[in-house]
């Protein structure tokens, strides 16, 4: 059978580090205030003018660097981001230039927190479907370009990054077996972006409401995301007779709160080695957080050969998913 399996990883983080510390200096917040909630210690933030294709380029390179991959050999640049450089044209086409991918399409993906699960899981359509054989997915968010830094509740949580996986087709039983993607539209007041689309253009008035940056209803997304994140590991297991626990090598889960993690990996019954945390350095970088995981992950040797490894995410809509891959390494 023809599935689209991982060949390459990479990622990129911007060098400037905002540390608990500097955000105490500019907001009535401490170190150990935002470590007890989120365990978050550190995030990167982009320089003036890193805008998120800029994070995404490096990050894609890196990874058909590591592929020995000429860009002119891809067939598809996919960017899931919720900040992209302008309305349009998308990220994704500014990518595609700056890597000379002179043969790619292009084009991004906007679902928030799960948006790179659900261009993963376009990307293994493509090429399960024959269409394409090698397909860029690019998540990358300059989440500090929207975050409101009067708003302790959202300015300590988010940081800036991106990651970057190559697809190409295997038939040797490696790659993507199953895809769960849901939503619940009706929680999507809870976290949301209110201004800049056709609901609320540009405006003075949008710009003195504060309605282009971050908004969030923090203790209904915990409570929601931990009963959502258990129930879809719990689905996508049973559907493919696995334990989560004694058959996934390495949960890979959307880094947006580290207590959440916790709390969903206690749920599970996992062992915290197998469900790595890296949101103490990066915060949450939304579309950027599975690829800078993963690729952590492979760096500390989380993740070989063979190993049924879980990616799973939850946020803004609200929405979810989940993908099991058998790992390539």
């Amino acid at each position: 059978m023809r599935r689209a399996c991982i060949t390459a990883v990479g990622a990129y983080a911007p060098e400037k580090v905002v540390t608990n510390d500097d955000l105490s200096k500019i907001m009535d917040t401490n170190d150990a205030w935002i470590q007890e909630r989120t365990m978050i210690q550190e995030r990167r933030k982009s320089a003036p003018g890193e805008t998120t294709s800029k994070l995404c380029i490096p990050a894609a390179q890196r990874a058909l660097d590591k592929r020995g991959m000429d860009p002119k050999d891809l067939d598809m640049i996919i960017v899931a981001t919720v900040t992209p450089d302008m309305i349009f044209p998308n990220t994704a086409n500014l990518v595609q230039a700056a890597l000379g991918a002179k043969n790619a399409g292009a084009m991004d993906v906007i679902a928030a927190c799960p948006g790179f699960l659900y261009a993963l899981s376009s990307g293994a359509a493509f090429i399960q479907s024959g269409i394409h054989n090698r397909v860029l997915v690019i998540g990358g968010d300059d989440m500090t370009s929207i975050v409101d830094f009067t708003d302790r509740s959202t300015a300590v949580i988010f940081g800036d990054g991106a990651g970057a996986f190559l697809l190409e087709a295997d038939t040797e039983g490696y790659g993507i077996h199953d895809i769960l993607l849901g939503s619940d539209g009706e929680k999507g007041d809870y976290l949301n972006m209110p201004g800049g689309g056709s609901l609320n253009p540009p405006s003075h008035e949008t710009v003195d409401a504060r309605m282009h940056y971050i908004k969030m209803d923090g203790r209904e997304v915990y409570k929601y995301g931990i009963r959502k994140f258990v129930g879809i590991v719990e689905e996508i297991c049973s559907r493919n007779e696995l334990d989560p626990v004694d058959d996934i090598g390495c949960h890979l889960f959307h880094q947006a709160n580290g207590r959440m993690i916790e709390s969903i990996g206690s749920r599970l019954g996992l062992d915290p080695a197998k469900a790595p945390i890296n949101i103490t350095k990066y915060g949450n970088t939304t579309d950027g957080t599975i690829g800078l995981l993963t690729n952590d992950a492979l760096n500390d040797g989380l993740i070989n050969d063979g190993d049924w490894v879980l990616m799973s995410s939850f946020g803004a809509g609200f929405a979810w998913g989940s993908i099991l891959t058998k790992w390539k390494g």
